[in-house]
């Protein structure tokens, strides 16, 4: 987890650099999804990470934010709404990613964005009650099938994708930071990507 929050601002400049032609579909633009995402990164970026021997042992927490994934040639983003429910007294983690725009060539920044149907759940998450200083205390995978309805990471539309990616996150005292890496396979089409999820507590 070294280098998390600078590789949040990273990949939100990534986002916010995309420029060129959009359609519409999700009743979410992008200048709703990158508001959304700077404002909770801004939360992040000013909140405090909790040393992992003070993560408590009972009772749970929600927290709720945005997940962005990206390819190696940054052609696009693929963004999805998350809630990742931590139980400190089972040291489990679970959680779902749902409810998915893809933004690529953005002209427009108040047009809807294509919709990406299907979820990615939060599978075999646990506390890691040992992690040291800086080390993910969160692990696991976030895996799921996905539907683009236009082209995304250079997968076809309407082509059925297996997103699997291995999972870590840290705790702050407000907020959750995590990080996914694997890749995005459709067709004969696989590319290697990359996320980001910020989160706060509810």
């Amino acid at each position: 987890m070294t280098n998390a929050i600078q590789r949040t601002a990273g990949l939100l400049l990534i986002f916010t650099g995309i420029t060129g032609c959009s359609s519409s579909e999700s009743g979410m633009s992008y200048a709703d999804i990158s508001s959304q995402a700077q404002n909770i990164a801004a939360i992040i970026d000013n909140d405090t990470p909790i040393a992992t021997a003070d993560i408590p042992t009972s009772g749970s927490s929600r927290y709720s934010g945005v997940i962005l994934f990206v390819d190696q040639a940054e052609t696009g983003v693929l963004f999805g709404q998350t809630n990742i429910d931590v139980s400190f007294g089972t040291n489990t983690a679970t959680g779902q990613v749902g409810d998915f725009v893809y933004a690529e060539q953005v002209t427009d920044e108040d047009a809807d964005l294509p919709t990406v149907r299907g979820q990615l759940t939060l599978d075999d998450g646990i506390i890691d009650r040992t992690a040291g200083s800086g080390d993910a205390q969160i692990v696991g995978e976030l895996n799921g099938t996905l539907t683009p309805s236009t082209e995304m990471f250079g997968i076809n539309s309407g082509t059925t994708t297996s997103i699997a990616t291995s999972f870590e996150a840290v705790l702050l005292e407000d907020s959750l930071l995590g990080l996914a890496d694997g890749s995005a396979t459709g067709g004969s089409t696989s590319v290697d990507i990359a996320g980001i999820l910020v989160a706060e507590e509810n």
